[in-house]
């Protein structure tokens, strides 16, 4: 019984890990979109804060 077991269990592991590491590939993949869209935002941010204090040397 315990040999069947752990042969099961051997044919299952592969495709577990293949499960959770598809899982983990997509979180890695929206936590690298979502950390991508927020550098380009504080990008755009301080380029347009740049702009304006180019274009308004009173706030300086």
């Amino acid at each position: 019984m315990k040999t069947r077991l752990d042969r099961t269990h051997f044919l299952m592991w592969p495709f577990i890990y293949l499960k959770v590491l598809l899982l983990q590939g997509r979180s890695i993949g929206m936590m690298v979109f979502w950390s991508k869209k927020r550098m380009y935002n504080s990008i755009l941010v301080a380029y347009s804060y740049s702009s304006s204090l180019k274009f308004s040397p009173i706030l300086i």
